[in-house]
């Protein structure tokens, strides 16, 4: 009997879905016709718009550079007119300033060499001969005009587009080239009074298809190659038109139409986003939806009603094998909170610890203490802590056994309906192990430095110790003699006690910057760390007859960080700038110039404090501007440097809070290390630091 009622539902529900399916067909059928009108309408609108818009902005772009062109005939014939480089010069910059579009106006001779200019006649002489709107020029079939692609002009230093014309005198002959420089973002008034949508986008493109403007990321798309699109594809198909792509340049799918400048390489480009197009269609598509799915919803409720018995049975299992993930899932959390290898704390509102893993509480504890916690794993109170989350920082503190442990904490909030704190979780990750690799890393490179210095040292040592032992000799010389007079005696005796001191004060520096160094950062005079620097350095730089100037008053400026580390950064920034004026001595050798490196400090106006190491080595070329503070990363010769002097300094001012960067002066380079500023405990800086010319003289 079971089984007849159960093939008599069975062929009920057959029935019924089959006719309510033929019902959704029907209704399907009619919703489709109508959203594929609408859609249809909505596409043929909008490609009239890109195709009236893309008329407007070529008319737009014809007379600008309509303009362009007329200027450079000027141009042309202010080469003739004005043969005074000052006049020549106040012509262009008065033709210059009745024109909006024109960044700057310049004419380059027929040798590449810039002879006019609206910046000024100190940029005149720069040469221009590798320019392709120079090079053009010197094609047998070369067009009167040319528009370059987008570059940075060497006189203005600004973005421009070049506008060129041939300079021809009397005989026909070429004598140079007249450059208008177009600035793109004058299109920008065009973009603002054009409505194009949230993703439509208008651009400049040459028929050599590069990139000239855009409306949107024009730093990021100006000057790209987008040859191989489908714009160049139209274009050499028609010189006008309209398709449907995805952009080439940023993905978006767009109705593009574009049309050819008449008169110039030029192409206009209007494109209308796809989704900004379809927006009022997605209402549309929801209310058909709607209806549909009402009429959906109706159906599948009445026959819920015949259903019913089975849909509570596959609810009632699902809800079961819901329950028994569940359940698996917080016993696999469980179980990796309790193995993880990091510390874990979650708190709640008031401080009290929710859930602590047990290497937390192994560090910590996990005791009911409410805030106790918190000052001993972050060195803060709870009511600091839970300000400004989430928050990540890196602390040292002691564990319960004593150790003083490095630990990197990552602290985030989770808050109820109303914002209001919940709980507080933290991660915290132990550094102690890898931090003291870090110092011995950087114990090490101090050995190295010492043992590089050591004939320096050692030569810088026997200077005192001979003026000692001509001291002694000659006083006994003088004894053999005769009593020698008391004033004679005091002059020889104050002469070998300031040797002696000399000798001492090296071979303690040596001691002092040969220890371990601390992790513990505090106030530091640059004053000490310069002085503490050149007592290192000072014997190889005076061998290779570099003199060293030291601008730093002591007791003036304090930086956070490590007496011991920032000597060492201080060092190898001098090596490091020693090396490359030796280099430079070999590749291009002068007579008669004094070479020198210069450490200074000074504040600056966010608060922090700046060193920095100048030098006359010729400075950094650009190419390897971006990498020269990568590990291993060198231009010395094999078995002349490891690439890491430079690198474990960049990490050491990191870890100080600060930066190191570097950049070109006039004859060399300049390295910067910024430091927070800070307070002294004490008073002013315990080592006196010589006078600059002092400095200057024990360096030589």
């Amino acid at each position: 009997m079971t089984m007849i009622r159960r093939m008599q539902d069975r062929r009920l529900l057959t029935l019924y879905f089959a006719g309510a399916f033929l019902v959704l067909l029907v209704a399907g059928l009619l919703a489709g016709v109508a959203l594929k009108t609408d859609y249809q309408r909505r596409m043929d609108g909008a490609e009239r718009d890109s195709q009236n818009l893309a008329r407007a902005f070529e008319e737009h772009i014809y007379r600008t550079f309509r303009s362009l062109d007329q200027q450079s005939r000027f141009l042309a014939e202010y080469y003739f007119r004005y043969p005074d480089k000052d006049e020549l010069t106040e012509a262009l910059r008065g033709l210059l300033r009745i024109e909006d579009a024109a960044v700057q106006h310049a004419i380059i001779d027929e040798h590449g060499i810039l002879a006019g200019s609206s910046v000024g006649t100190q940029s005149l002489g720069i040469n221009l001969s590798d320019r392709a709107h120079f090079r053009h020029y010197l094609q047998p079939d070369a067009t009167p005009t040319y528009v370059s692609k987008p570059l940075v002009g060497r006189a203005s230093g600004k973005a421009s587009i070049q506008y060129t014309r041939r300079i021809e005198d009397s005989d026909g002959e070429f004598r140079g080239v007249a450059v208008v420089s177009f600035d793109p973002l004058y299109l920008n008034s065009f973009y603002q009074s054009v409505d194009v949508g949230e993703r439509g986008v208008i651009s400049l493109a040459g028929t050599d298809g590069i990139l000239r403007a855009r409306s949107i990321d024009m730093d990021q798309t100006i000057g790209k190659d987008i040859s191989g699109g489908e714009l160049m594809r139209s274009y050499q198909s028609a010189p006008a038109g309209t398709y449907r792509a995805p952009s080439g340049v940023d993905g978006i799918e767009r109705i593009v139409s574009y049309r050819k400048v008449r008169d110039f390489p030029l192409l206009v480009v209007v494109g209308l986003g796809l989704g900004d197009v379809m927006a009022g269609y997605t209402g549309y598509v929801a209310s058909v939806g709607g209806l549909y799915g009402f009429l959906l919803v109706t159906l599948v409720l009445l026959g819920g009603v015949l259903r019913n018995f089975l849909r509570n049975r596959t609810e009632a299992e699902r809800l079961a094998r819901e329950t028994v993930v569940e359940r698996r899932e917080r016993q696999f959390l469980s179980s990796i909170l309790q193995t993880a290898g990091v510390l874990v704390v979650v708190a709640e509102a008031d401080g009290t610890i929710k859930v602590a893993n047990p290497l937390f509480a192994r560090y910590f504890g996990a005791g009911s203490g409410a805030r106790a916690w918190s000052r001993a794993a972050t060195g803060e109170e709870f009511a600091a802590l839970v300000t400004g989350l989430p928050r990540s920082f890196e602390v040292q503190v002691s564990d319960l056994g004593g150790i003083r442990r490095t630990v990197a904490w990552t602290f985030t909030a989770v808050t109820d309906d109303g914002g209001e704190l919940r709980n507080l979780v933290g991660i915290g990750l132990d550094n102690t192990e890898r931090r003291a690799a870090e110092l011995m890393i950087y114990q090490s490179a101090k050995l190295v430095t010492l043992g590089e210095m050591a004939t320096g040292l050692a030569h810088e040592l026997n200077q005192p110790l001979n003026a000692i032992k001509l001291t002694v000799e000659n006083v006994l010389l003088r004894s053999s003699r005769g009593t020698p007079e008391k004033t004679y005696l005091d002059d020889k005796l104050d002469k070998i006690r300031r040797n002696v001191a000399r000798a001492a004060s090296i071979i303690d520096h040596m001691r002092i910057f040969g220890r371990r160094a601390e992790r513990t950062l505090g106030p530091v005079d640059p004053a000490q760390a310069c002085e503490g620097a050149l007592s290192i350095t000072n014997a190889p730089l005076r061998l290779a007859n570099i003199a060293c100037h030291v601008i730093c008053p002591a007791g003036m400026y304090w930086v956070r960080a490590e007496i011991g580390l920032l000597e060492q950064v201080l060092i190898n920034l001098i090596l490091n700038a020693r090396d490359a004026i030796l280099s430079r001595r070999e590749q291009h050798p002068e007579t008669g110039r004094a070479d020198h490196i210069e450490l200074s400090a000074q504040p600056l106006a966010d608060g922090r404090m700046q060193i920095s190491v100048t030098d006359t080595g010729g400075g950094v070329p650009e190419a390897l501007m971006q990498r020269i503070f990568e590990p291993f990363f060198t231009t010395k010769p094999v078995g002349q440097g490891t690439g890491l002097g430079l690198s474990l300094s960049y990490g050491i001012v990191r870890d100080f809070g600060g930066e190191l960067r570097v950049e070109n002066i006039e004859g060399g380079a300049c390295f910067l290390v910024e430091l927070p500023a800070a307070t002294p405990a004490t008073g002013p800086a315990a080592l006196p630091v010589p006078a600059p010319q002092a400095q200057a003289q024990a360096a030589q």
